[in-house]
C-alpha cells in the first residue's frame, strides 16, 4: 500500500519500521529494522541493545496512538464526504493528547514527554 501510494519524504528522514515493512523503501528515507536472530545463533550485545532502544520507541508511539485513538470519531469509519475533515479530526485529536499529556494533573516524566508529543508543520 504505501508502494502504490508514491509517499515523498522529506531530505535524511529516519524512519523506524518492524518487521512488516521489510523491503520498503522510498528516496530520502532511511529505514531502521530490528535486527533478527540468525539461525543457531545468537545475537550480539549490541544488536540486542538496538533492538530494546528500538522496542522502547515503538511501545511509546503505540501509547501515543493509543492517547490519540480515545476520540472514538477517529477511529470509527467516518462516512462523511468532506474534503480534508477527517484530517482536521485527526489533528484536533492530536492536540487534545498534546494537551492531556502536559497536563499537571499527569505524572508523566520530563524525560518521557517529548516523545509522546505529536508535532504537526
Amino acid at each position: 500500500i504505501a508502494d502504490q501510494e508514491a509517499l515523498s519524504y522529506p531530505k535524511n528522514t529516519t524512519m523506524l519500521l518492524d518487521l512488516g515493512y521489510v523491503g520498503y523503501s522510498a528516496e530520502n528515507l532511511t529505514v531502521i529494522l530490528p535486527h533478527k536472530k540468525p539461525y543457531r545463533d545468537e545475537l550480539t550485545l549490541e544488536q540486542k541493545q538496538q533492538n530494546t532502544k528500538h522496542s522502547q520507541n515503538r511501545v511509546c508511539n503505540e501509547h501515543t496512538m493509543k492517547g490519540i485513538k480515545r476520540m472514538r470519531i477517529v477511529k470509527d469509519l467516518l462516512i462523511l464526504n468532506v474534503f480534508n475533515y477527517a484530517d482536521s479530526l485527526f489533528i484536533n485529536a492530536c492536540a487534545l493528547h498534546n494537551f492531556r499529556v502536559k497536563s499537571p494533573m499527569r505524572a508523566y516524566s520530563r524525560a518521557n514527554s517529548h516523545v509522546s508529543k505529536i508535532i504537526f508543520n
